[in-house]
């Protein structure tokens, strides 16, 4: 079975609160985000696909308006591959610029249409139609990172991961708490030599982390590849 966030989060709290930590699932959703992040640049990009289809919890994350022509990519698209933007199944035409589509397709920024080519701007994609029935039509297929977990944990990231690899982001968590300096019961400092201890723990989880992440990215990389050579 898959580790899910929250249970990410209970070894994690398990460790927390025996050396005096309070639990704090906003601090290790941080973290684990961005050991997410680590990894993704580690390998450089994935193969993936997103659709406008917002029944699907993990790729549905492309957002038609209906008012006007831009496709917003979310955080974890890098670029869309050049074949890789479909309408309906069929692959868009690509406009070199958004000044050959204005030659190609005159009115296009108020046609009211399906689809038939796409131009690329910096935040994604600009249609050369107004699509007002908004419901899963639009694929884009590309580079990605991996997507961060949310806090209702709509999306499982981990996933994506070969499963012996999943709770190697326990360690990776522990590796970056912040040290705690009360005792558990907070009547005092701790000691010199027992804060000696736990940082030594947090390095040693630190290191596992270190010495595993290069497997996870090898494992991501390996798992993704597109006949474009994106990876390669």
């Amino acid at each position: 079975m898959d580790m899910t966030a929250a249970a990410v989060f209970r070894l994690v709290e398990a460790f927390h609160t025996r050396e005096g930590g309070s639990p704090d699932p906003k601090l290790y959703l941080a973290i684990l985000n961005a050991l997410l992040d680590d990894v993704s640049s580690r390998v450089g990009g994935l193969d993936s696909w997103w659709s406008n289809d917002v029944s699907d919890k993990t790729h549905g994350r492309l957002l038609l308006t209906g008012t006007d022509n831009r496709v917003t990519f979310p955080s974890d698209v890098i670029d869309a591959y050049r074949s890789g933007v479909l309408w309906e199944g069929y692959p868009l035409s690509v406009a070199t610029s958004i000044d050959a589509m204005n030659a190609t397709r005159p009115g296009w920024r108020t046609a009211i249409a399906g689809p038939t080519t796409y131009a690329k701007w910096a935040g994604g994609i600009l249609l050369d139609a107004i699509i007002t029935d908004t419901t899963g039509k639009l694929v884009v297929q590309g580079l990605g990172t991996l997507p961060h977990f949310e806090e209702e944990e709509t999306v499982n990231p981990l996933t994506l991961l070969v499963r012996h690899d999943q709770s190697a982001f326990v360690d990776g968590i522990v590796g970056r708490l912040p040290l705690e300096w009360r005792t558990p019961q907070g009547t005092g400092d701790k000691s010199e030599e027992r804060i000696k201890v736990e940082r030594a723990m947090r390095q040693e989880a630190a290191a596992r982390w270190e010495k595993r992440v290069p497997h996870i990215a090898y494992g991501l990389k390996v798992r993704s590849a597109h006949p474009e050579g994106a990876l390669h």
